[in-house]
């Protein structure tokens, strides 16, 4: 009986030991091989109903020109929200606030980049690296 609980004790610890070394998630979202994106990070992967949330988006390439993100989210309740942001470097924080009535549940992204739209000063390219990326949250 005393090896079943010094068994039992022992596998708790490792279990422990094995949690705590798992690194946090990122967002929860698909870069495509090519991705302009390098990294995309949330808050958290649980959004709360009007509370401000925040998308730490890293570009694989600075440019010097500047490239507009947009943020498209699909609440659980089906509504849309669209975020528009623009940046002259290789990063940009996203903040957003979910609506009150977004509906409890998955929510979908889309993260886009784009050029400004002005003549030669288009930092996007027609043979640029896939400039779309995917994810999810859950809001409560």
């Amino acid at each position: 009986m005393a090896f079943l609980l010094r068994f039992f004790a022992l596998v708790l610890i490792m279990g422990g030991v094995v949690q705590a070394s798992t690194a946090p998630a990122l967002a929860g979202h698909a870069l495509p091989a090519n991705s302009a994106f390098s990294e995309l990070t949330l808050d958290s992967l649980t959004l709360h109903r009007s509370k401000n949330s925040n998308l730490h988006v890293k570009l694989k390439h600075a440019s010097n020109q500047i490239t507009i993100l947009t943020l498209t989210i699909t609440y659980p309740n089906g509504a849309t929200q669209s975020v528009v942001h623009s940046t002259l470097g290789a990063e940009a924080t996203i903040e957003w606030i979910v609506p009150p009535n977004a509906g409890t549940g998955r929510a979908t992204y889309q993260i886009a980049t784009g050029g400004c739209g002005c003549g030669d000063h288009n930092s996007v390219q027609a043979d640029a690296a896939q400039n779309v990326a995917e994810g999810s949250f859950t809001v409560e």
